[in-house]
């Protein structure tokens, strides 16, 4: 009986020790592959996801262990970093318009404004032309009613010669 006993009791340590080893590698073959996503969401390849175990048993990440939860979620990351890239992509585009479009907004106040400075030159050099052009009639009138105040005087003694 203690020989059976013996038997009994190896063959339980074996068969601890064989299912030991196999959840070993199970947990060591599903953290080599978080390692390896890791790594590749490290170096920028959001491609990678995690692929399901062969012969049919279920993916990487199922099941309610650390394990599979942390495979669950590392699954998950690079779909939602793209989504935030892409997300942060689009807040670039949006802030590179409004950009461009107050750069050429303050462009265009400084356009006007030396379009209306060229404009008043202009206006103010017709409006010097037109003094000169006044200030000459002006003094072709004085010297129209010169000459007519003189005629009118010639006149006034011619008549009273008469």
């Amino acid at each position: 009986m203690a020989r059976a006993m013996t038997v009994v009791s190896g063959l339980a340590l074996v068969r601890s020790v064989l299912l030991a080893l196999v959840l070993a590698c199970g947990i060591t073959q599903r953290l080599q592959q978080a390692v390896a996503l890791t790594r590749s969401i490290a170096d920028g390849d959001l491609s990678q996801r995690l692929g399901n175990a062969a012969n049919g048993r279920q993916g990487a990440g199922h099941g309610n262990d650390e394990v599979a939860q942390t495979l669950t979620a590392l699954g998950e990351m690079p779909s939602r970093l793209h989504s935030t890239i892409g997300q942060v992509r689009a807040s670039v585009l949006a802030i590179e318009c409004a950009s461009s479009e107050i750069a050429s907004g303050t462009n265009d106040p400084s356009a006007r404004t030396e379009q209306s400075a060229s404009s008043l030159q202009a206006a103010a050099s017709s409006l010097a032309q037109l003094t000169s052009t006044v200030k000459s009639s002006a003094d072709n009138a004085a010297m129209a009613s010169k000459l007519t105040n003189s005629a009118s005087a010639d006149a006034q003694r011619g008549g009273a010669v008469v």
